[in-house]
């Protein structure tokens, strides 16, 4: 009977928070797949590491605890074969707003600060087209709030599959 209790509105935004975080939730998934396919393949070492691996680990389904990026732990020597082999999936070094929108190619000046400050590359960033979207991706009920990753755009609906390539742990230290 506590279904009774909770208005119609409120029902419907809490569908369409849940349809929108498991289809973000698979879309990264198999992005992650894919770039870690590509490391082993080249014989770089890594790990998923923060919420990815969380979320993987810990939560049933997924999709409950949501994130906007995939965080994966290389060795300083692979940095570079690193970039190469994530640009080779059609993903190019980004920059972003806070708030996970308007993401675009980083300038050099951004990748060298980010690597000198944060011991990370800057975010690498892939707009996934989504051809054929569903009625309900940005129907009335949706009320998109970090960390979704899902925009719309001029030309449609993309997913910003985000993927931070770490070399060291610099959270710990932080």
């Amino acid at each position: 009977g506590l279904a009774d209790q909770i208005r119609p509105e409120t029902a419907r935004a809490w569908e369409a928070d849940r349809l929108h975080a498991e289809l973000q939730s698979i879309l990264q998934r198999s992005d992650a797949i894919r770039v870690a396919r590509r490391f082993t393949e080249l014989g770089i070492q890594h790990a998923f590491i923060k919420g990815f691996v969380v979320r993987e680990w810990l939560y049933e389904p997924m999709w409950v605890r949501a994130g906007a990026d995939t965080d994966i732990l290389i060795s300083p020597n692979d940095v570079e074969a690193a970039r190469t082999a994530i640009c080779s999936l059609n993903f190019v070094q980004a920059s972003r707003s806070e708030d996970f929108r308007n993401f675009r190619p980083a300038t050099p000046r951004e990748i060298i600060d980010t690597e000198s400050r944060h011991h990370e590359l800057a975010q690498f960033a892939k707009v996934v087209r989504l051809a054929n979207p569903p009625p309900w991706l940005f129907g009335p009920d949706f009320r998109r709030q970090a960390p979704s990753a899902l925009e719309m755009l001029a030309d449609g609906p993309v997913l910003n599959s985000v993927i931070d390539v770490h070399w060291a742990l610099h959270f710990l230290f932080a």
